[in-house]
Formats: C-alpha cells, sequence, structure tokens
C-alpha cells in the first residue's frame, strides 16, 4: 500500500498539502527549471514575494535546496 498521506512532508491535517495556490503554482514553476525571476513574471510577483514563497515551501516540504523540488513534486504528483 502506498505511504499514508498523513505521513509525507508538507501534510495539512485533513490529507491534503498545506500549500498555497501560489505556493503550488511557484513549485511546478520552479520544478520545471525556472529562475525566480523568470517565476516572479510567470506569478505576476516581485522578486521578494518569490523568495518568501520559496522559503516557506522549502520549509512546509522540507527540502533544503530547488533541486529537491523537482524530485518532491514527482513523487508526490504534484506536477501532473
Amino acid at each position: 500500500m502506498a505511504i499514508m498521506e498523513r505521513e509525507l512532508p508538507g501534510m495539512g491535517r485533513n490529507g491534503r498539502m498545506a500549500l498555497t495556490d501560489c505556493e503550488r503554482r511557484l513549485l511546478a514553476l520552479l520544478a520545471m527549471g525556472l529562475t525566480l525571476v523568470e517565476a516572479s513574471w510567470q506569478l505576476a510577483l516581485s522578486p521578494a514575494d518569490v523568495m518568501a514563497n520559496r522559503t516557506r515551501l522549502h520549509r512546509k516540504l522540507g527540502v533544503s535546496c530547488d533541486e529537491e523540488l523537482a524530485p518532491y513534486a514527482g513523487r508526490h504528483g504534484l506536477l501532473a
């Protein structure tokens, strides 16, 4: 049986990712290899806002760098 969702880092009480919509979109963009500036253009946010969202994203998912985001997102079906 697959790992229960509640066991995965970044999960909320309801078993869903405890990520905002903006964090989810940022995750997808960074996992595709976009830079912070490119992601800020795509999200219509300032680079400073994107950096703050990225920091929260790393903390929520328990990753230490952007290079860990794509494998995490792929393992948990977040890039579909």
